[in-house]
């Protein structure tokens, strides 16, 4: 039997048990202030024949659950709202059957949300001018750029989860040669502070 977890957008852990009389989707909605899980749903735990070895959020966190199931070698789509069956793939390799026996699953590279695209120097431009507040829930409104640092819909980083961060930019593939010997140097730097006694709003 196998088991996994995954966490959501908005901080939620969920966990799939690995015990065949409780297995099933269940859910912890606060995992730094309370690690109590409980069933999505109840009426839907020890009736699914799924033996989960591994467990992804789809929509960057914020869509139903993948699970892999090495019962039936398949990846399995989840209803998060209530822990139901709604979909199913073959695991295939090669065009061929594939024998999932065991492994981990992840929500893939680059999958979170990305608050600004533009090119280098409006980044830097923006980045110089002013920090950047971050929201720690991906699924809300809150608009990075535009939006003031102490708004309503910014919301806090879950505690004790890791979250990550990125920055990414490259040379256009037009550009010839006329850039060989260019270069370009940045720092970047994080501000933090304890969310319970901050509004969210930055004095420099």
């Amino acid at each position: 039997s196998g088991a996994d977890l995954a966490f959501a957008a908005d901080g939620t852990m969920y966990i799939w048990t690995s015990s065949s009389s409780q297995n099933g989707l269940y859910k912890v909605d606060d995992p730094s202030s309370d690690t109590t899980a409980v069933a999505v749903d109840s009426s839907n735990i020890g009736t699914l024949d799924t033996d989960v070895t591994g467990m992804a959020i789809r929509d960057a966190g914020n869509g139903n659950i993948l699970v892999s199931d090495n019962n039936d070698n398949e990846i399995v789509v989840i209803d998060r709202t209530d822990g139901s069956r709604i979909d199913s793939y073959a695991m295939k390799e090669n065009g061929r059957d594939f024998d999932h026996i065991f492994g981990d699953m992840t929500a893939g590279q680059l999958c979170g949300q990305v608050f600004r695209r533009s090119n280098l120097r409006s980044d830097l431009d923006a980045l110089t001018s002013s920090p950047v507040p971050l929201d720690g829930n991906r699924s809300t409104s809150f608009d990075e750029f535009s939006d003031p640092d102490n708004s309503p819909d910014r919301e806090c980083f879950a505690a004790g989860v890791t979250h990550y961060i990125g920055f990414g930019w490259w040379v256009p593939t037009d550009v010839g040669n006329e850039i060989m010997g260019d270069s370009v140097e940045f720092d970047l730097g994080f501000y933090t502070e304890q969310c319970r006694n901050q509004d969210g709003s930055y004095d420099a």
